[in-house]
């Protein structure tokens, strides 16, 4: 029913390879794997996995204890320092890559889709593959995939975390406002361009169209303030950098989540407040 997988490094060609594996802590109706693979005294992947067993007789799932004790001797489980399961953005949030028939050669034995056959298919799907490296992955079986069966395979949209920057000093909304019925502004966000963004999962596309028309109406000392924080921002990693809504917090998104919190932590100070959160 679940399957997290952790590779150190990929095996090369002509390589020998030794598998290790053995049930670990299992209750209710789950029963529970790890694995290891070694290349010589080197550890080159780790998986855990969860399973369950069905009594065809009589049509109900075998509870931990029902049965003799399955695969040897139990272990403690392994840490892969994974999320053992991963919250899944809202349906309209991912886009399809592709469609693909469930056919023979990918059957098992009980006409379903192989459980090997999914992490396959996924990589099928991933852009530029032989220029990148799996080295995690973390799989939900949900319900079996019959032959026969047509799957459409979805991409969510990009993963990013903001970093959010609160310096010392607020700014009133209201004579924001009242500020910016003086002034022509100029250089909009375009809204349209940044759902679209959204839609399609395009990280880039989306960074881009990040604006304040805000920013522009600020009083000066506000201002070079705003600007010198984003500029640091963009200094630590971020994709982008903005005030948010009428300030005078600052965010600024990135791609990894150990940059983001290496850029809080350097700008933090006694004048300035940082937090790590997730894009959603």
């Amino acid at each position: 029913s679940r399957l997290l997988l952790r590779i150190d490094r990929p095996l090369r060609e002509g390589e020998v390879a030794d598998a290790r594996t053995f049930a670990t802590d299992s209750r209710g109706v789950s029963y529970n794997r790890c694995y290891q693979m070694y290349a010589g005294d080197e550890l080159v992947a780790e998986a855990y996995s969860s399973w369950a067993l069905l009594n065809f007789v009589e049509h109900k799932l075998v509870r931990v204890g029902e049965t003799e004790q399955l695969g040897g001797e139990s272990e403690p489980p392994l840490r892969l320092d994974m999320p053992m399961r991963e919250p899944f953005p809202p349906a309209e949030m991912f886009e399809t890559l592709g469609t693909r028939e469930v056919y023979f050669s990918d059957a098992d034995i009980n006409g379903h889709l192989n459980n090997t056959k999914y992490l396959n298919w996924l990589c099928d799907c991933v852009p530029d593959i032989l220029h990148k490296t799996l080295r995690t992955a973390n799989i939900g079986f949900v319900t079996e995939a019959p032959l026969g069966e047509r799957l459409t395979v979805l991409k969510n949209a990009p993963r990013l975390y903001a970093a959010v920057c609160k310096p010392d000093f607020p700014i009133s909304t209201p004579a924001l406002f009242q500020r910016s019925d003086r002034v022509a502004l100029t250089d909009r966000p375009d809204t349209a361009a940044m759902l679209a963004a959204l839609e399609a999962g395009d990280a880039a596309a989306l960074c881009v169209s990040v604006k304040n028309v805000f920013e522009q109406v600020l009083p000066d000392g506000q201002r070079t303030r705003i600007e010198d924080i984003k500029h640091a921002l963009l200094v630590h990693g971020a994709e982008c950098a903005a005030m948010t809504g009428s300030g005078s917090a600052v965010f600024g998104l990135f791609r990894e989540e150990d940059v983001c919190r290496a850029a809080c932590g350097a700008l933090r100070s006694a004048e300035l407040q940082t937090f790590c959160t997730i894009f959603v």
